[in-house]
């Protein structure tokens, strides 16, 4: 099993990127490079890393969360996936397994879609199927609540513990702390509204039936079975039409809601170690 992480930063493009890191370059075949939703950050892996075999796994703090800059403009899914790429350069990944969740999986797709000669792997983790049926005009208001502050730590993850009914444990404490900063009356997430504005817009407007189309890596895609009825029938519809399209694809579907890896982070684990062998060994998938 993966031990403790270890911390790092890098430079891309000015901006500086905080990372975390496990294992050893030369371990258990296949790296991983993980990339966490929106108003997360990298520490939301460490139940699935600890549930990892040995091997040499990345987890990128995208840029406007955890320890990373915050920078106001140029928010856009092209940077974030030029962040990821910079940085499996930067740590020399040799066609590393790419996951993503929710959001990250997103920039995953793209990451995929972008480097597909780079990229060993792909795994979306409760994200983009073929194609994305809700549209920015119609969702912008309800998706763009205020952030909340809290005026002590313990507020935050008692408002974590609400989100994620069932799964909350200390061990999540670091995650929460990681995602907020100080300010004068408490503490607020490392994103704020402007930001979250600007990705979500891009997240939304993505082809993503296009970027599928242009995978050509190993594929999983690992779906929530828990939510409302409406988006679920959404993913569903979506998941039926990838398979169709992309019939390489192995689709899973998990009785938890969204967040999967806080839920079940051995069954996620199990799940990157086939799709790492795939990757490694496609002749015997």
């Amino acid at each position: 099993m993966n031990g403790v992480a270890r911390q790092s930063y890098f430079d891309n493009d000015g901006v500086r990127l905080h990372y975390l890191e496990w294992g050893e370059p030369s371990e258990g075949g296949p790296s991983m490079l993980l990339l966490h939703g929106l108003s997360s950050n990298a520490r939301f892996w460490e139940r699935t890393v600890a549930q990892l075999t040995s091997r040499y796994v990345v987890a990128l703090d995208q840029r406007n969360h955890g320890l990373s800059d915050r920078p106001l403009e140029g928010n856009h899914n092209p940077t974030f996936v030029a962040d990821a790429h910079a940085l499996a350069a930067h740590l020399a990944l040799r066609r590393p397994v790419v996951v993503g969740h929710s959001w990250g999986a997103t920039i995953a797709l793209e990451y995929a879609a972008a480097h597909a000669g780079d990229t060993g792997a792909l795994s979306v983790i409760d994200g983009p199927v073929w194609t994305t049926r809700m549209k920015w005009d119609d969702i912008k208001e309800f998706v763009q609540p205020p952030f909340p502050l809290y005026t002590a730590l313990d507020d935050a993850y008692q408002a974590q513990a609400r989100y994620i009914p069932g799964a909350w444990g200390d061990d999540l404490k670091p995650f929460v702390d990681a995602g907020l900063v100080r300010e004068e009356g408490g503490w607020r997430s490392t994103l704020t509204v402007p930001v979250r504005y600007d990705i979500l817009q891009a997240m939304f407007g993505a082809d993503t039936a296009s970027l599928w189309q242009a995978v050509s890596s190993p594929a999983s895609v690992l779906l929530a079975r828990s939510g409302p009825p409406d988006f679920i029938h959404m993913k569903e519809e979506g998941a039926k039409e990838l398979e169709a399209h992309l019939p390489s694809a192995r689709v899973r579907w998990f009785d938890t809601p969204h967040d999967i890896p806080l839920y079940q982070p051995a069954e996620i684990a199990a799940e990157l170690e086939h799709l790492a062998e795939h990757a490694a060994h496609p002749e015997t998938a």
